[in-house]
């Protein structure tokens, strides 16, 4: 929303595209609706049904297109081809600070948290989250969690320059492009206290105690922060105030179905 609305007037006329695993997607056709601007979102092949289908009840086109690589290189051809502004899923300032507002409203509803825990992707969450964060109390730990199928920025802060994944390989598909963006990046080495990476069943295990212990449906990458805590990666200090950022619920029946006995063995 943010992004849209700092746009020309033209420019919504034109319209936005974008390229997302469904989550951003679904944000973006929101907003451009509201905003009376026509949106296109590039999904690659495999994204969920519910993502696209949400996508489009929201207004936007949905072009499903090859691999993750190849619908972003669909959605930079698209905004070429019909004049359109390019909406990056998070390498983005304007982005990144529509998303700080998550660190905004946390500080304002919680009371002195100790330590902040942020699922990351590309890093477009944890970038705004944690600038809003520190800018109010920089005190507060924050903390990233990334699944190792796709722990883009976790190798990107080993090698100190962005890392691009040839492959992503997580049931978490909201927090799996192949690359950690450049804005990103440097916020996230400069402000957040640590990115650690939890394996896909730290997270459904994850998903299913927010399921059954606190009546939360979360989807994978939602479930992440959880996971960096029961995995015990991430160890707060006692009687630490902590925050988990949960951050998609967009899980479809079959998902649920198909995690279900691993469940009822926990």
């Amino acid at each position: 929303m943010h992004k849209i609305a700092r746009l020309s007037a033209e420019e919504r006329r034109r319209g936005v595209v974008t390229i997302s695993a469904g989550n951003h997607a679904q944000a973006v056709g929101w907003a451009a609706a509201q905003l009376d601007t026509p949106s296109v979102v590039v999904m690659p092949e495999g994204a969920s049904p519910i993502k696209a289908s949400a996508s489009r009840g929201y207004g936007a086109e949905v072009v499903i297109h090859g691999t993750v690589h190849e619908a972003f290189e669909k959605a930079h051809q698209l905004a070429r081809e019909r004049d359109l502004t390019f909406v990056h899923p998070f390498d983005d300032d304007d982005t990144i600070a529509g998303q700080g507002t998550v660190g905004l409203e946390l500080m304002e509803q919680i009371d002195e948290p100790d330590l902040v825990i942020v699922p990351v992707g590309g890093g477009g969450l944890i970038s705004g989250t944690v600038t809003a964060i520190k800018a109010i109390r920089p005190s507060v730990t924050v903390i990233g969690v990334e699944p190792e199928g796709a722990c883009a920025m976790r190798r990107s802060l080993d090698a100190g320059q962005v890392v691009h994944l040839d492959a992503v390989n997580t049931v978490a598909d909201g927090l799996a492009p192949p690359m950690a963006g450049t804005r990103n990046l440097e916020i996230v080495r400069r402000l957040v206290d640590d990115v650690v990476v939890v394996n896909d069943d730290d997270i459904i295990d994850a998903m299913g105690l927010l399921l059954t212990r606190t009546k939360l449906l979360t989807e994978p990458a939602g479930a992440a922060g959880l996971a960096g805590l029961l995995s015990g990666r991430i160890t707060p200090k006692p009687d630490s105030r902590v925050v988990l950022v949960l951050s998609g619920g967009n899980v479809s029946l079959a998902r649920i179905s198909e995690f279900s006995a691993r469940w009822n063995a926990l």
